[in-house]
């Protein structure tokens, strides 16, 4: 079941998020289900909402058909945690978003589309966040396509600034 991880900025509706027990290397550490394709408005509701004990998120790596069509547009926003650098993947089929963590560390989360059944998505969640799981995004979302599982590599580097352009 999603963890709800505390107050959206609009309203009493918690962060619909499940994440694994660490940052072991997988295809997927959790899922995040947000509640609109407005790229803007949920990342500052995840910035916001993302468990303190995991630290702080300062870039986002997305795929640009989870969003609207706006989404290609946002570089870097503020939110009441500091500032995200954001950035999409080259290709497009990933369903993924790429959190790069304070720390360093970074996770990957399936992104579920908002419109999913409450029934699905919880028990798609509760696959991704699994400690033991070895599904791509893909996979639990049964769609065909690649694994990116790796391109983050090609997009982010350590500088700071914008990731490079492709």
């Amino acid at each position: 079941m999603p963890a709800s991880a505390g107050k959206s900025p609009s309203g009493g509706r918690g962060l619909r998020i499940a994440l694994d027990k660490g940052l072991q290397s997988r295809p997927l550490n959790g899922a995040w289900w947000p509640r609109s394709r407005d790229l803007a408005i949920e990342l500052a509701q995840l910035a916001e909402g993302f468990p303190k004990r995991w630290g702080v998120i300062e870039r986002v790596l997305f795929s640009r058909p989870d969003w609207a069509d706006t989404a290609g547009d946002l570089t870097e926003m503020e939110t009441p945690r500091g500032a995200l650098a954001v950035s999409s993947f080259p290709s497009d089929d990933t369903h993924v978003v790429i959190l790069t963590l304070d720390s360093g560390e970074r996770m990957r989360l399936l992104v579920l589309p908002f419109d999913t059944p409450p029934d699905i998505a919880e028990s798609v969640m509760g696959r991704a966040s699994d400690d033991g799981n070895l599904e791509t995004a893909n996979a639990l979302l049964g769609i065909a396509g690649h694994d990116q599982g790796a391109v983050w590599e090609d997009v982010w580097n350590d500088e700071p600034g914008p990731p490079p352009q492709r």
